[in-house]
């Protein structure tokens, strides 16, 4: 067991940058291809994809490109909207709680 003494609790920085280091991680496991899975599963939903002309797939495909992006910044704000406080209140409440580095 670690004997902890009190920190000064993380700023809102440190918070955004160790959700955004997570994200990232997650991103290279689970999460970077996941708003493209979710616009083929909607495009096969809608239309018969494999039976598209090519032209109409790549149209298909460069207009989900730019959704899937917007898809990714809006995740990453909500989870540092959501977060954020989160870590904010736990430190203060547990300002012994060990720190990652």
């Amino acid at each position: 067991m670690t004997t902890a003494t009190a920190q000064r609790p993380p700023t809102e920085q440190e918070i955004t940058e160790a959700i955004d280091k997570a994200i990232h991680e997650l991103q290279d496991v689970q999460l970077g291809d996941a708003p493209l899975c979710i616009a083929a599963g909607m495009e096969s939903w809608l239309w018969h994809v494999d039976d598209l002309r090519p032209s109409e797939r790549e149209r298909l495909d460069l207009l989900s490109e730019p959704a899937a992006a917007r898809i990714r910044e809006r995740f990453r704000a909500i989870v540092i909207e959501e977060l954020t406080p989160v870590a904010i209140q736990f430190a203060m409440e547990h300002p012994e709680a060990p720190r990652a580095d």
